[in-house]
């Protein structure tokens, strides 16, 4: 019996083995919910490890506690405090308190630390002692603001007419105010108003912002215009029925730099990972996750995550690299639906105020995401809810109806919200005529007392006049009578009792948790 002996040239089984071994790199490397989890303990655990006996954190721009007094002490000490209460880190555990009060008892002359520490002390809750000092902070910040609201790298009595002005240390000043903000120590409207004016001045005819003067437009710098609208935005459009026409420009202009020059890894001033923060904060004010095709979130967390030693080699980039991992590893449990051609965004903050909420209820944040209309809609079923809000009737297409009904039956359900303004009934009829396309042998009911989106009796009566097209035993699209995106955009909650759209939204995610329809953030749709 003859054997027959092929002589495969080594060139070819070099490339085989190398093709086999890049396979099994690339399988050690994916990413997965428990490689995510590692990273986040590791950094925790390294940032402990790093800090000093004094309860201070030293290193890159705080060399120790006797370094002269410059613009970035208590920056890395502040950052980590920042990072590990961001992390769900116990105020009261005993590294932290001792963290605290270092930081605390130190007078900070730089703008950097000073909104590291703002933003750290806004974490600190029912404290009445860190309150004080956050009141304390926040007025030196607005003591530190020169013309529309910009800032520069000195704050109180420290700043002088000398000091640099850019887009860094503004956005780190708006980002502190903000902080602020959010525990009650409200900033005046005219601020940030002024935020707006500074943004939209300095914006670079490529959509993206730069530095300062006439430097070339930059992704982390154009991350910090946006994140300054949105949050300028946030408290300038909330009594209003649709958002400023010259802001949403901006954004959008923005946003569309970022699709045509997304490079992850470029370098930056103060380190990838201060970039990669940038695009955690557009991610999560904007709904916006993916940029030039890419899912950005995935990118940075493996990259993170793939780190084989040190997942930071300084303080601010290990603390930068935990919160990055924990603000984009939330679940999505709403997504915003976006038809090109139609006012899907009048409203530019409902969502994102609803999901605030929804966290503080839920007692665990969670994220929010934009989704296109002609994207595929399987990729939407991670998240159980679909919220489309507009005021005049959809054109609906033949593929865009595919898409809604697909993601229906992969278990979703739609709110569609007519804007009480203009073409309200028009938009009404064409989600009642989207339904009865695709499900003819269905028809809309209005919401009784024994309708699960309003079983929550501690919470109120039945709303009246929500339409409701039920199958399969649930919601398949629900249309309210009233105009819910206008009470989310205003962000007026005292309580949900005060209007249905937090009743029945409250009503609506209890049902989609409880479930178990909210999916992990790298969890595959089905």
């Amino acid at each position: 019996m003859h054997v027959l002996r092929f002589r495969i040239p080594l060139v070819v089984v070099l490339l085989l083995l190398g093709l086999s071994a890049a396979s099994d790199a690339a399988a050690e490397q994916q990413l997965t919910e428990e490689r995510v989890d590692e990273a986040i303990n590791k950094l925790i655990e390294q940032l402990y490890e790093s800090q000093h006996e004094d309860g201070g954190w030293y290193g890159a721009y705080h060399s120790g506690p006797d370094e002269p007094q410059s613009k970035n002490n208590w920056g890395p000490s502040s950052m980590a405090l920042l990072a590990l209460l961001t992390a769900g880190e116990s105020p009261e555990k005993p590294a932290i308190l001792n963290g605290l009060k270092r930081v605390t008892q130190e007078e900070i002359t730089g703008l950097y630390p000073l909104s590291m520490r703002t933003q750290m002390l806004a974490k600190v809750r029912d404290d009445q002692a860190m309150m004080r000092f956050l009141k304390t902070d926040t007025l030196t910040l607005h003591n530190s603001k020169h013309r529309l609201s910009r800032f520069d790298y000195a704050v109180g009595m420290n700043i002088r007419p000398s000091m640099r002005i850019d887009n860094s240390t503004t956005q780190y000043g708006v980002i502190g105010v903000w902080s602020a903000d959010q525990r009650g120590l409200k900033a005046p409207k005219d601020f940030w108003e002024d935020v707006v004016m500074n943004f939209l001045e300095l914006q670079g005819a490529d959509g993206g912002w730069a530095y300062s003067g006439a430097r070339n437009t930059t992704q982390s710098m154009t991350l910090a215009g946006l994140t300054c609208l949105y949050l300028a935005q946030q408290h300038t459009a909330r009594k209003d029925a649709k958002a400023d026409a010259q802001i949403e420009a901006a954004i959008e202009k923005g946003l569309n730099y970022l699709d045509h020059n997304l490079s992850v890894n470029a370098r930056v001033h103060g380190g990838v990972s201060y970039q990669w923060m940038g695009y955690t904060r557009v991610g999560q004010l904007s709904g916006r996750w993916e940029f030039g095709g890419q899912d950005v979130y995935r990118e940075i967390a493996t990259q993170i995550a793939n780190e084989e030693k040190q997942l930071g080699n300084s303080i601010h980039t290990m603390a930068f690299n935990l919160m990055v991992l924990i603000e984009s590893h939330r679940p999505i449990w709403i997504n915003k639906l976006k038809i090109d051609g139609t006012n899907w965004n009048n409203r530019p903050n409902d969502i994102y105020f609803l999901n605030q909420y929804i966290g503080q209820y839920n007692e665990a944040k969670l994220n929010w995401r934009v989704v296109d209309i002609e994207s595929n809609s399987r990729d939407w079923s991670n998240a159980p809810i679909l919220w489309l809000s507009s005021d005049g009737a959809i054109e609906w297409t033949e593929r865009q109806a595919a898409n809604i009904k697909r993601y229906l039956e992969l278990g979703g359900t739609l709110i569609a919200n007519p804007e009480r303004q203009g073409g309200h009934a028009q938009f009404v009829a064409s989600i009642k005529a989207l339904g009865k396309k695709m499900y003819p042998g269905l028809a809309f009911e209005e919401m009784g007392e024994d309708h699960p989106l309003a079983t929550r009796a501690e919470r109120g009566r039945a709303p009246r006049g929500v339409q409701v097209l039920n199958g399969g035993g649930r919601a398949l699209i629900v249309v309210p009578r009233l105009d819910w995106g206008r009470a989310l955009q205003s962000d007026e909650r005292p309580s949900i009792l005060r209007h249905e759209a937090w009743f029945c939204m409250t009503n609506l995610f209890d049902q989609v948790n409880e479930a178990g329809l909210i999916k992990k953030r790298l969890q595959k749709p089905e």
